[in-house]
């Protein structure tokens, strides 16, 4: 498998994913088109606006795609780890 065809979630959309507190299953990342997906790994997510705009994106596709919004996460409280 060549390592661009994203079939895997990148760094960095994980990365994402932990700033929003999504989790996504990679049978949900592999439903979404290869363009959604080099998109995401795209967008930005550093600040809230940002944050806002990926996680939208995320739930469109999730919806569009699997049928579901991808599952929250609890917010961090005192750094406690999942």
């Amino acid at each position: 498998m060549e390592t661009d065809d994203l079939g895997w979630i990148p760094r960095s959309v994980r990365d994402k994913l932990d700033q929003v507190r999504i989790k996504l299953h990679l049978r949900e990342w592999q439903a979404f088109p290869l363009e959604d997906r080099q998109a995401l790994c795209a967008l930005p997510c550093q600040t809230t606006v940002e944050k806002k705009a990926f996680q939208d994106r995320l739930d469109t596709l999730a919806l569009q795609h699997c049928g579901a919004l991808p599952r929250r996460l609890p917010p961090d409280r005192l750094g406690e780890r999942d």
